[in-house]
């Protein structure tokens, strides 16, 4: 054995050792917690920058407006001219309303952040009605008469296979609003039976190439299968489309949405539509049995129409399209 001074042994291996597994973990925690709440802190920065940002635009946009308006008092800028006003770059920020008079509603949006002002409020966080929210784009309903207002059945049609049926407009049986009734005469209604909104030259306009979600709601005093069924046209002529559309039960005296299960393109050259509600099979229709339906779009998400939270008509109340946030 070999000594050293004092004639101490020297250890032929190294007394120093690794860090542990445990060690290691906790080093492998703590980091993870560090770097936690330095993502926490960041997208808080973030957030609160977008917010300030979108604040700032909403607050220009309405010095802008009050400044034109000195010129032009007792009015509001048209879009164009507001788009002039902040500036043609920046418009992709801004949703812009403007209305009777000096009265307008501005939106401004950064990332999901959005802040709306009108003539009549200080910028607050949110939107103008009809217009999109924290970053999510407005839809439109493209449907002129989605239910049928005030019982006006105006462009409601519908075709029983079996044949012999009356109509009327039922006062508050869809979600408060009207619907359109078809009760069947002795034969009852049979397979192919179509009920809903049709092209009649005021149908349902829509620009080719579109997309669109379209969709109705229907019930029936009888359980019973039925399916979406829509057609395009350009004028009156039919146009070839495809959708892929499933058959749904309906139970008796039950409002079901009937809807694609996929988004539909409207084909070139059709500018025109149909939404009707195809009875399929399931029930012995016998004179006097109903089926009723309201509640047609072309919109993304649930139903939305001017009377919607947010929403507006984009005309007449009841006989326009309208537009506002997806729901």
């Amino acid at each position: 054995m070999a000594y050293g001074h004092a004639n101490t042994p020297v250890s032929s291996s190294s007394s120093r050792h690794g860090f542990t597994i445990v060690e290691l973990l906790i080093v492998v925690v703590v980091i993870a917690i560090l770097a936690a709440i330095t993502i926490v802190a960041y997208n808080g920065i973030q957030n609160r920058a977008k917010q300030s940002a979108a604040l700032a635009a909403t607050e220009q946009g309405v010095k802008k407006i009050a400044v034109w308006q000195v010129d032009n008092p007792g009015q509001s800028p048209s879009y164009s001219v507001f788009s002039d006003l902040v500036g043609v770059v920046n418009m992709n920020k801004f949703q812009y309303t403007p209305g009777a008079g000096d009265t307008y509603c501005i939106t401004a949006t950064e990332g999901n952040y959005s802040y709306f002002a009108s003539n009549t409020q200080s910028a607050s966080l949110g939107s103008c009605p009809g217009h999109g929210a924290n970053g999510v784009p407005a839809v439109t309903n493209l449907v002129k008469r989605p239910t049928p207002p005030g019982g006006d059945t105006t462009g409601w049609t519908g075709y029983n296979a079996a044949g012999g049926h009356t109509v009327a407009a039922v006062a508050g049986a869809w979600n408060g609003k009207y619907s359109y009734r078809y009760t069947s005469g002795a034969a009852g209604f049979s397979a192919s039976s179509t009920i809903g909104f049709e092209y009649q030259g005021t149908g349902i306009a829509v620009p080719a190439n579109a997309v669109i979600y379209p969709s109705i709601h229907v019930r029936s005093n009888k359980a019973g299968n039925y399916r979406l069924s829509i057609s395009f046209y350009n004028g009156t002529t039919g146009v070839s489309g495809t959708a892929v559309i499933s058959t749904v039960a309906v139970p008796a005296n039950t409002w079901i949405r009937l809807t694609t299960d996929q988004e539909v393109t409207v084909p070139s050259p059709a500018d025109r539509m149909t939404i009707r509600a195809s009875y399929v099979s399931g029930t012995a229709w016998v004179g006097g049995d109903w089926i009723e339906v309201s509640g047609a779009s072309t919109a993304q998400g649930a139903y939305g129409d001017g009377d919607s939270a947010n929403w507006i008509w984009t005309g007449t109340a009841g006989y326009s399209t309208s537009t506002g946030p997806q729901l």
